[in-house]
């Protein structure tokens, strides 16, 4: 690349975290008020796990700029598959709504994964429609299996053949 053509910016790699954990307020709201429990990583009562960039945006974007990452993907913990169908799809909701928030927020620089309430393949397609149709989420994560049955269940299909039409990034946990 020339850089007297394309400039010195052109030269320097972006640099891209496609996956880390991010714990909005709202969804360690939402899961302690449904179940009582409190979220993981969050270590103690009043919601702080010292780890402020588990949570907290702007010391999330502080950690960024200090350790050179332009973008960073962030997802859930593993908590939301863990909970009835019902709490899957609030926090689920909740979660994604947080996450399009700090999208939004930090400029493009932090971009969330939606979640979906696999546990409901009916639900879950709902919820991909409104988190990457309806907020912009150009992601999502799930895991491996959906409490112990596979990813290849039909009862998915109407789910993953929206996730290939549109093109959106699965993140696998």
């Amino acid at each position: 690349i020339d850089k007297d053509v394309y400039g010195e910016e052109m030269l320097r790699i972006m640099i891209v975290d496609i996956f880390a954990h991010f714990v909005p307020r709202a969804a360690v709201e939402t899961l302690k008020r449904l179940t009582g429990e409190p979220f993981p990583l969050v270590l103690d009562r009043s919601g702080d796990s010292g780890y402020a960039h588990l949570y907290d945006l702007d010391s999330r974007i502080h950690a960024l700029d200090r350790m050179g990452i332009d973008i960073q993907v962030v997802t859930l913990p593993e908590t939301v598959s863990t909970r009835s169908a019902d709490t899957e799809v609030e926090l689920c909701a909740v979660a994604n709504d947080a996450l399009a928030e700090v999208e939004e927020k930090s400029a493009g620089r932090v971009l969330g994964a939606a979640n979906l309430p696999m546990s409901d393949p009916a639900a879950a397609v709902r919820e991909f429609e409104r988190s990457v149709e309806g907020l912009g989420l150009r992601a999502v994560q799930f895991f491996s299996h959906v409490r112990g049955q596979p990813l290849d269940d039909a009862e998915l299909d109407p789910l993953f053949e929206r996730i290939e039409r549109r093109g959106v990034a699965v993140l696998m946990h």
